[in-house]
């Protein structure tokens, strides 16, 4: 089946849950630092697009869905996956006759579900940082009232009402409107749960059900743990009845991450350029090989191949302010170091670093490719400004005759080394 999208797609809604003014708020502070404001925009218009009943929205073109958006098409599918993998969204494909994308609408979680989640609370916590966490923990948190001078009175059912039994009738209806909910779906995931029941032997099998593997699976993904390291944590994490304490294992694995990383959680300055951003060039020039490094690199190892070693603290909290504040998609936070760097003395400067990043956010840079054109242009009008050339420190793809010229063998050569940095 192809899911080449394409504007004049069409697509419907349909409202798998209801959503009041509370699920909006939990939207927007617990889902939007995660997957961002242009997603939750994406969620709200499909939302506002069901007839009526909220059941069901008429068929459309993804046109439309772009003109009421003010987004192209790949921004509106990157949207879309972000959803998807956050459990807000399923999209299916009915292309019998012409091609219809259905959109599925599930309710957020509720905040208590959200907090205790094992990697949602953990992405919120690292875009957010500790303080914004905890106010956004308080801020959905139960007031406290001291209830233990008071005296219950509340009434109970039979004190209201008289049952009537032997009605014929039957009660079980199904596919009532209520609030569905989705669930994140891991499917990279290398856990070995065959050699973890072979290697655990006191392990209770009955506590390896659906859910808790489930959880293995997300913990595995989100602190980056294999079947090994897994085995022990899961060892320390049974109770006296050989089953896994759930609560345990999540902190088991959590300060396992920590132990790794110099007390760090995992954050967004691991992650690549999102696909849906990628180029699709596929010529030889030197140009596509410097894309195509800085669309396969995350912004820590692309920064830590510039030093030779470890980024400070003080470096990965600007890598982190430019992907979580400013919202640049990895590969152009790539872009705009090497911009930095070269073009000022080795430099990761804050003050020049926001200017660009600014820039490049009021213009919507989303692609590596719009990074270094308009790094390119920018270099140039400064060159022109000041009559002065600072050519040896200017990445090699601003120069216009690169995508065109033929690579010689010493080109090739050093490009092959400058690749090997980044491996």
């Amino acid at each position: 089946m192809n899911d080449a999208i394409l504007p004049l797609d069409l697509y419907l809604v349909i409202n798998n849950s209801n959503i009041d003014d509370y699920g909006r708020d939990i939207l927007i502070k617990l889902y939007q630092p995660i997957v961002g404001a242009d997603a939750i925009n994406l969620y709200f218009t499909l939302w506002s697009e069901l007839d009526y009943m909220r059941v069901m929205s008429e068929e459309e073109s993804h046109y439309s869905l772009m003109s009421k958006t003010k987004k192209d098409i790949y921004e509106i599918v990157n949207s879309r996956k972000l959803l998807e993998a956050v459990g807000l969204l399923k999209t299916f494909i009915n292309d019998e006759k012409e091609k219809v994308y259905i959109y599925k609408l599930y309710a957020p979680l509720d905040p208590n579900e959200f907090i205790n989640h094992p990697v949602l609370s953990v992405l919120l916590y690292s875009n957010l940082g500790k303080k914004s966490y905890n106010k956004i923990v308080d801020y959905f948190k139960i007031p406290k009232i001291d209830l233990s001078k008071c005296s219950d009175i509340t009434s109970s059912f039979d004190d209201v009402f008289e049952v009537i039994p032997n009605i014929n009738y039957d009660i079980m209806i199904q596919d009532l409107k209520g609030k569905y909910k989705g669930d994140i779906v891991i499917n990279d995931s290398s856990i070995d749960f065959n050699l973890i029941l072979s290697t655990v032997p006191n392990i209770n099998k009955r506590t390896l059900n659906d859910e808790t593997c489930d959880l293995i699976k997300r913990l595995s993904y989100i602190y980056k743990i294999d079947t090994s390291n897994m085995i022990d944590l899961i060892m320390q994490s049974l109770d006296d009845r050989s089953m896994i304490d759930k609560k345990k294992l999540r902190n088991l694995c959590g300060n396992y991450y920590r132990l790794e990383n110099n007390g760090e959680l995992p954050n967004a300055i691991f992650r690549e350029q999102p696909e849906a951003f990628k180029s699709k060039l596929k010529e030889n020039s030197k140009k596509s090989k410097m894309i195509y490094t800085f669309e396969t690199t995350n912004p820590y190892d692309f920064l830590s191949s510039k030093y030779q070693g470890k980024p400070t603290n003080r470096d990965k909290k600007i890598l982190e302010y430019l992907l979580v504040d400013i919202g640049l998609n990895p590969g152009v936070v790539n872009v705009l170091i090497d911009f930095v760097l070269r073009t000022n003395n080795q430099k990761l400067t804050k003050v020049y670093i926001d200017t660009i990043a600014g820039q490049w956010s009021r213009l919507g840079v989303k692609t590596v490719e719009q990074a270094m054109d308009i790094a390119s242009h920018e270099h140039k009008k400064t060159i022109s400004r000041r009559k002065a050339t600072i050519s040896k420190k200017v990445p090699e793809w601003f120069d216009k005759t690169i995508e065109k010229s033929e690579s010689s063998e010493d080109e090739i050569k050093e490009m092959q080394e400058l690749l090997k940095e980044y491996r």
